[in-house]
């Protein structure tokens, strides 16, 4: 049995394994353009859509005798019409970021660019601390792991304008014990990194 226990509550749930199944996207889904755009087809359609789904779903359980079948079996009514209430909506406001090319700090309409919000948020933030002295712990079995992250860790400062130097690879072995991963950090924070 697989446990899940909510830490806030403390309540468990058992799950069967052979009852659960991996949901989400992989990294070759994703990476498929065509894929991506048919996904977004579906998922970020419009209220009037998704009615149009919906009352397209409540016909096909009126009419469809299976469905019909455990309607029956389990004593299950479903309204026609989906039930209207009232709601406000709140304006998202504006999200501001570090300064443009011109020297003021870019801003822009957090509901109007939600589609496109990520590559907006691929700049200079507001207020950024400069990683001056880091470091990257890695096993000694793991320096290409870490060459390959401080490859991209390089490439998503750069694009978010940070001050930035070289971090310190520390290789730390054998990995395989925790009291030599508290040593080569006690160490390394001695050294002013």
């Amino acid at each position: 049995m697989l446990i899940n226990k909510d830490r806030r509550t403390g309540n468990e749930v058992a799950l069967i394994p052979e009852l659960c199944q991996l949901t989400g996207l992989t990294d070759s889904m994703r990476a498929d353009f065509r894929l991506m755009q048919d996904l977004a087809k579906i998922v970020h359609t419009n209220a009037d859509a998704k009615i149009k789904e919906i009352k397209n779903l409540m016909d096909h359980f009126k009419t469809n005798e299976k469905c019909k079948e455990k309607q029956a079996l389990w004593h299950l009514k479903f309204n026609e019409t989906p039930q209207e209430l009232q709601g406000f909506k709140y304006n998202a406001g504006n999200l501001l970021m570090g300064p443009n090319a011109s020297g003021t700090p870019a801003s822009f309409d957090i509901e109007k660019c939600a589609r496109e919000i990520d590559r907006k948020i691929q700049g200079k933030m507001y207020t950024q601390t400069q990683l001056k002295n880091w470091a990257i712990f890695h096993g000694d079995r793991d320096g290409q792991i870490a060459s390959q992250f401080k490859s991209t860790m390089a490439e998503c400062l750069s694009t978010c304008g940070y001050d930035k130097t070289e971090p310190m690879m520390c290789e730390v072995k054998p990995s395989m014990r925790p009291d030599n991963w508290i040593k080569v950090m006690k160490a390394k924070l001695k050294e002013g990194i």
